[in-house]
C-alpha cells in the first residue's frame, strides 16, 4: 500500500464479559536483524522473558477496543516493512508500505 496517513477502524463484535472482552490491533516495524518469526516467537510463550530487542520496535500505534465497541486511530505509515498484530493470540502478519 502507499505510504501516508490512514484511518484505522476496529470493531469488536465480542460480548462484554466474553472471550473477546478486549481486542486490539498494532502496527510495528522491527529492528534490523529481527524477523517475523522472532516477533511471533516472542508472543508464543507468555512466560518467556521479554527479548532484548523488544524496546527497539518502532510502533506507529494501534487501538484497544472493548467488546461491543468501535475504536478509531489515525496512523502515519512510512515506507518499509510493517507488521500488523491483531489480538494476543494471532500471529503478526507483514504489510509492505
Amino acid at each position: 500500500m502507499a505510504p501516508g496517513r490512514y484511518l484505522v477502524v476496529l470493531e469488536n463484535r465480542g460480548t462484554p464479559g466474553g472471550p473477546a472482552a478486549f481486542s486490539d490491533v498494532q502496527f510495528s516495524r522491527l529492528p534490523p536483524g529481527i524477523t517475523l518469526e522472532d516477533l511471533n516467537g516472542a508472543f508464543a510463550n507468555q512466560e518467556a522473558p521479554i527479548p532484548d530487542w523488544f524496546g527497539d520496535i518502532d510502533s506507529a500505534g494501534g487501538i484497544d477496543v472493548a467488546a461491543g465497541e468501535t475504536g478509531y486511530a489515525v496512523l502515519d505509515l512510512e515506507p518499509g516493512e510493517w507488521y500488523v498484530g491483531i489480538g494476543d493470540t494471532n500471529p503478526f502478519t507483514p504489510l509492505t508500505v
